[in-house]
C-alpha cells in the first residue's frame, strides 16, 4: 500500500527481501528504514511494526510470537520516537550547506 495514503506512519517488516524494510513518516517528511527502529519502550526484537493511527492500526510482532495490538504505552513511545527522529532529520537538513 502506498505511503502517500498516510499522514503518519511507522512501518517495518523484517521479512521484506530488500534493503528498504520500512518507513517512518509524519507531515510529508519520510525516512527509509533498513533495520528495525530502536524505539525505547518497545520490545527489542521486533519483526513487524505497523503504526498507522489514521486507520487505527497499531500492530507489533516480536520475533517468536504472533501479531498483537500495541499497548497504550507502546503507542506513546512510538509517537515520541517519531517526533524525535524526524525533528533531528529536519534540524540536520537546515544545518546542511
Amino acid at each position: 500500500m502506498s505511503t502517500d495514503l498516510f499522514r503518519v506512519r511507522i512501518f517495518f517488516d523484517a521479512h521484506i527481501q530488500s534493503t528498504r524494510k520500512g518507513i517512518a513518516k509524519s507531515d510529508e517528511m519520510e525516512i527509509q528504514l533498513s533495520a528495525a527502529p530502536d524505539i525505547p519502550g518497545l520490545p527489542k526484537h521486533i519483526t513487524l511494526l505497523d503504526y498507522s493511527p489514521q486507520v487505527r492500526c497499531h500492530e507489533i510482532r516480536e520475533s517468536a510470537s504472533q501479531r498483537r495490538d500495541m499497548t497504550a504505552a507502546e503507542i506513546a513511545a512510538a509517537e515520541q520516537w517519531l517526533s524525535t527522529i524526524l525533528s533531528a532529520v529536519r534540524a540536520a537538513m537546515r544545518a546542511a550547506p
